[in-house]
């Protein structure tokens, strides 16, 4: 807090004009070689950052996650009993599965 502001008013506020959060809304973000080194700095051990391989299993783990939810919300009634009597035998659904 400085001497000319209040103790209440926030460091991140108002956004910078060009910061990260109003780049990814509205498109203008800096060139990749601009971000290159901001990249490298948080992939650097000492940060804290972890391996390349821990960063890409839990990638692909969010992803499948994603898809197997993606794939409920818009195959999830063919899994469903909607045949009361049992005329129709179930089916099978791969991508439920």
């Amino acid at each position: 807090v400085g001497p000319h502001r209040p103790s209440w008013q926030r460091e991140d506020w108002p956004p910078k004009i060009n910061g990260d959060m109003t780049a990814v809304l509205d498109g203008n973000w800096p060139a990749p070689q601009a971000l290159a080194g901001k990249i490298e700095a948080r992939l650097n051990p000492q940060n804290g950052a972890q391996d390349i391989e821990a960063v890409r299993a839990a990638t692909l783990d969010s992803i499948r996650a994603i898809m197997m939810i993606r794939a409920y919300r818009f195959r999830g009634h063919l899994a469903a009993n909607l045949d009361p009597l049992g005329i129709e035998p179930p089916g099978s659904h791969p991508e439920l599965d």
